[in-house]
């Protein structure tokens, strides 16, 4: 049993390929949300104990009670 040798194939690439328009792709978060930017926060343990009870006193969260703040901090600093 002989082999033949099979040529080399070579890729040829286009490099101005057209374009197919695509359908935008729907997604879950609202495009104002998407821009969003993240900021992390580290407290030690006594601030976060103090975090903690002042936010179940006040029913909410920690991280909607940093952003709230630091809204507040930023509408300050403006003007």
């Amino acid at each position: 049993m002989e082999f033949e040798e099979i040529p080399k194939r070579r890729k040829i690439q286009d490099f101005f390929p057209e374009e197919t328009p695509r359908p935008k792709r729907r997604t879950r978060i609202d495009v104002k949300r998407q821009k969003r930017h993240k900021v992390d926060t580290y407290l030690d343990d006594a601030d976060w104990q103090s975090l903690q009870r002042y936010c179940e006193r006040a029913d909410e969260k920690p991280s909607v009670l940093l952003r709230r703040l630091l809204r507040q901090f930023l509408r300050e600093e403006k003007g």
